[in-house]
Order: C-alpha cells, then structure tokens, then sequence
C-alpha cells in the first residue's frame, strides 16, 4: 500500500476478511503502522538531508489527546529519533507528524488550529504550543473546555447508550437531543441530574417536575438548611436526593411537598418535638415534629434524610 500509493481501503478489507475482525479493528492496524513506516521513511530522509534537529507537530483541536498535546512543539536531536517513543505514532490512530526544526526561522509562518466550538479553521504562530493554544481556549470558553470536549468525544457510543436510557426514563423531560446530554453530563449538574432521574425512576418524584425545579430546589434546601445547627444539637451537613424529592412531591404517590422554609423551623424552633434517636439496619435517625410537618436526620453525618407532611403539631 505505502510502496504503490493504493489507498487503504482494499488492505483493510482484506485484512478484516483474513483475521475475522471488524474493519475497525483493521483500519486500526493498516493506518497505524503505516504511521510507523513513513516516520521511519522520514528518519531516514531527514539524515541524507543532515537535519540536526526536528519538532513534534500535533493538531491543535479538540480531538488531540493529553499524550500529544504534552508533545506538541517538543524538539528533539535526530540522535533521539525513535518512533513511538519521541517520534510519532505514539499509539493508535495517532495523527502526528515531524517536521524539520530551524531556531532562526521560528515565527516566520503560521500553523492551522480549529476552534473547539464552530469547528472553524483559523490561524496561529507557527511557535504556538498545544498547550498555549489550550490556555487560550479556556480564556475563551472557561476552564476545563478542551479536557471536557475531549472527554465527551472519547465516550461518545458509551454516552449514545446512556442518553437512550435516559429517555426511557425521562420522556420529554430527558434533553431535546444527545449535544445537550453531552454538555449536561460534563457539566456540574451531572450529579443532581442523575439524582433527579433516580427520583423519577423510582417513583418518589413526580414526572410533572422538570430538572430545573429540581435544581431550583436543591439549591434552595441546601442554602438554607447547610450549616444550620438543630434544636437538638446535630450539625447539618447535607440533604438527600430523597429529600429533594420529598420537598416537591408526587402526584403519583398522592404525597404533598413541603416547603424549605417550614423544614428550616421545624429543625430550629424551640417549640419543635424532638423524638428520641431510632437505629436501624440503615444508620440511625432522629425525627423533628412541627409546622405540620416531620423531618427526619441522621444524627451521625448530619444529613437530612426526608421531610413529610403530617398533622400539626406544636404551637399556631
């Protein structure tokens, strides 16, 4: 193929056909060995040329991994010219090259980037690192964005699987479309949003509930209830999906919410009845009775367990 310029598509074939495997699994082996070869061939031709010096080139995008990204822009003796170790591949699929290395002809070009948002094609120094142009997308859009946009790439089928889960779960409460689920699951909303469609699949939450009154009030019940100490002298130090829950209610289960603040005074007033602490299989738990309310916490993390609504009790 790399001797007659045949294009790869009848060696992967006929390899995918020889060895019982996916043409997948093919193109994997054709183009990364043939990665190898041309370095080799460029090792050899870069010594006939007496070349002292070369760079590692790696694409400045969104696709790049962290083990070339590291290598971008690193120059090496020839004397150190070693395929997969300082010259490209460096493992499968990898798309980076070498070029010749001059000191006094740097800055006298410019190199292609692609914006990790549009997809646009633009213009950079040709001295501009991977990890400079890194740091200047994380200007742009935040910190953490290429490490994210990477991420979501590399899970891409496994993350496909899960959306379709997640829409049989959620209906139309799940996002429009797979973008959407991808930038909520590399957000830090991921771990509410799996707690609120835990919620929904097991029915203490109404379907009638969006995320966004969910997060809307997980943030007020932890604002207000975080931190507090109790009439009865416990700390508190978290809530509970199951009180998130609890709080908005399920059509579903015929159960009424509760409101954050109503819980804030049954915890905090004098007139609150504080019950004895219970243990069982899962901890032990201690009940607060007031404002027609009971809210229950665990005396030893400190978390509020749930809060439901019953018969009134304690003063008007």
């Amino acid at each position: 193929m790399i001797a007659t310029g045949e294009p790869p598509r009848r060696a992967i074939d006929t390899i995918a056909k020889q060895f019982n495997t996916t043409r997948l699994n093919a193109s994997r082996v054709i183009m990364t060995e043939s990665a190898y070869f041309a370095s080799e061939a460029q090792k050899d031709c870069y010594k006939e040329l007496g070349l002292e010096r070369y760079e590692i080139v790696g694409a400045l995008d969104k696709y790049t991994c962290e083990i070339c990204s590291a290598l971008d822009g690193k120059v090496y003796e020839m004397s150190q010219y070693e395929v997969g170790a300082t010259a490209p591949p460096f493992h499968p699929w990898c798309r980076c090259c070498t070029a010749p290395y001059f000191e006094d002809m740097e800055g006298l070009a410019d190199r292609i980037a692609r914006d990790p948002t549009t997809g646009e094609q633009y213009n950079v120094p040709d001295n501009m690192t991977y990890e400079e142009w890194k740091k200047e997308q994380e200007e742009k859009y935040g910190v953490g964005t290429i490490d994210l946009r990477r991420k979501a790439l590399y899970n891409e089928t496994e993350d496909r699987k899960q959306y379709d889960l997640y829409i049989g779960v959620l209906g139309s409460n799940a996002p429009k479309n797979f973008e959407d689920f991808q930038k909520l699951k590399y957000s830090d909303d991921w771990r509410l949003f799996k707690e609120y469609k835990r919620s929904i699949e097991i029915g203490e939450l109404t379907t009638l509930a969006d995320f966004d009154l969910f997060k809307e009030i997980c943030i007020e019940a932890d604002t207000k209830l975080i931190g507090l100490t109790t009439v009865g002298g416990t700390k508190i130090m978290g809530n509970t999906a199951h009180l998130y829950a609890r709080i908005i209610g399920s059509v579903e289960q015929r159960r009424n919410g509760v409101t954050v603040d109503d819980i804030l005074s049954a915890l905090t007033s004098e007139d609150t009845e504080v019950l004895p602490i219970r243990a069982s299989s899962n901890g032990r738990s201690q009940k607060y009775r007031n404002y027609g309310i009971e809210v229950t916490v665990n005396p030893d993390t400190g978390n509020v367990i749930q809060a439901n609504q019953i018969k009134k009790k304690g003063k008007e």
